[in-house]
């Protein structure tokens, strides 16, 4: 039993990051493959398994929250459950995180698996733009905002795996760096600028790896290194990246000076987001505690339109484009402080395990999970990215794994 528990375990580390972006079907199968591990080890080893924990207890909570506040909220609307069924995903956490904690995680496999993922994003990501498809944006087998924002998160989440390929031989410590930088790379031909603006809070993350473990010298290479390939991607203009940001900040100007409702700038993807947050707002201000509910949030904005306060482009979304705005206008408060809650308690585990110096693992898979749940709550801010079946699928996978370590660690 123990033995294929860890072939399980093994094969899901190297296949589920390495397909989640370039093949259908296979990570989806890959997650309901540990999902079913994790319920058999709940119910066969129940009586055997040790007690849970406060923090495990807490964990717990927490990740169930957003899908019963999207119950609530679809009880108390008399609605449908729509995209917020998704959020069971997140529940599902729990039997994945208690098959991790039972099984000895092979970090070769784990960082392994990551950089795969991100060098064959890459791969596919450079056939489908340069390649005969001449696609205008690598999309993988994802839509390709997803490709942008998770291909960046693959890589970085490599860097937290710094200090385990440095104990295995000092050349290898080139190669999370190099992972890094596929993913950003990845995600610039996905021309997602979403991912883009994750960066910021991402990099500060960067910086704290390098600071731990690197001379000031170094730093200054490394730093100097990946501006001059900022610059040179920026600055080349078949990357399109050039374009994409004067265009971004030419809408936003336009956005700003028009009072016309019916303004073509509304109505582009920068202006048509705007909007989408707009409409979120106006529904839940009307509907601050349980929102409207996850099935009626089209409804409401039609009604905006049909009202002249709105550009009727978004009328053709089911969700605003911002995983915070989304909760507010269909959950309510409700639903916002089940999503804040997401992101802040794992968050200060995470953080607060960082500072455990007498064991490198833990501090490894807490970087990485920190790196996961800032990512993640970045992502937010451009993409409703819980209500796309393949993000929170990913999202719960990495964080059982990463919390399974970190909580098997840490004293209650």
């Amino acid at each position: 039993m123990k033995i294929t528990a860890n072939f399980i375990s093994t094969s899901a580390l190297i296949l589920y990051p390495s397909s989640v972006l370039v093949v259908d079907h296979v990570s989806g199968a890959v997650f309901l493959i540990v999902l079913l591990a994790g319920l058999t080890t709940m119910f066969k080893r129940f009586s055997s398994l040790p007690p849970l924990t406060v923090q495990e207890k807490a964990f717990f909570i927490v990740v169930s929250l957003l899908f019963l506040t999207a119950l609530i909220t679809t009880y108390f609307n008399d609605t449908n459950l729509d995209r917020g069924d998704r959020f069971i995903n997140l529940i599902m956490v729990i039997p994945v995180y208690v098959f991790f904690k039972c099984v000895d995680i092979k970090e070769k496999y784990l960082w392994s698996g990551l950089a795969i993922g991100t060098v064959a994003a890459l791969i596919v990501g450079i056939y489908q733009v340069y390649g005969p498809i001449h696609q205008s944006r690598a999309t993988g087998a994802v839509h390709q905002i997803l490709f942008g924002d998770l291909s960046l998160l693959l890589g970085v989440m490599s860097l937290a795996g710094y200090t385990w390929f440095r104990q295995q031989k000092e050349r290898l410590v080139l190669i999370p760096f190099l992972v890094f930088l596929a993913g950003i790379l990845a995600s610039v031909i996905s021309l997602t600028r979403g991912s883009w603006l994750a960066l910021p809070f991402l990099s500060l993350i960067f910086i704290w790896i390098l600071s731990r473990h690197l001379s000031t010298k170094k730093i200054v290479t490394i730093f100097g290194l990946l501006s001059l390939v900022v610059a040179i991607i920026y600055l080349t203009p078949q990357t399109g990246v050039q374009k994409r940001v004067d265009e971004t900040v030419s809408n936003i100007d336009r956005y700003i000076k028009s009072t016309n409702v019916d303004d073509p700038v509304r109505s582009n993807s920068t202006g048509s987001r705007f909007e989408m947050w707009q409409a979120a707002w106006l529904i839940f201000k009307d509907n601050p505690v349980v929102g409207v509910g996850w099935g009626n949030y089209t409804d409401k904005a039609m009604e905006l339109v049909e009202q002249g306060i709105l550009n009727k482009e978004i009328a053709e979304f089911s969700h605003p484009h911002n995983q915070f705005m989304s909760a507010l206008a269909k959950g309510g408060l409700l639903a916002f402080i089940a999503l804040i809650l997401l992101f802040i308690f794992p968050a200060f585990i995470f953080f607060r395990s960082l500072r455990d110096d007498t064991n490198p693992q833990v501090q490894r898979f807490a970087l990485a999970g920190l790196i996961l749940v800032i990512g993640f709550a970045s992502f937010s801010l451009s993409e409703s990215i819980f209500e796309r079946s393949r993000s929170i699928t990913f999202f719960s996978f990495y964080l059982a794994v990463f919390m399974s370590i970190v909580l098997r660690n840490r004293p209650d």
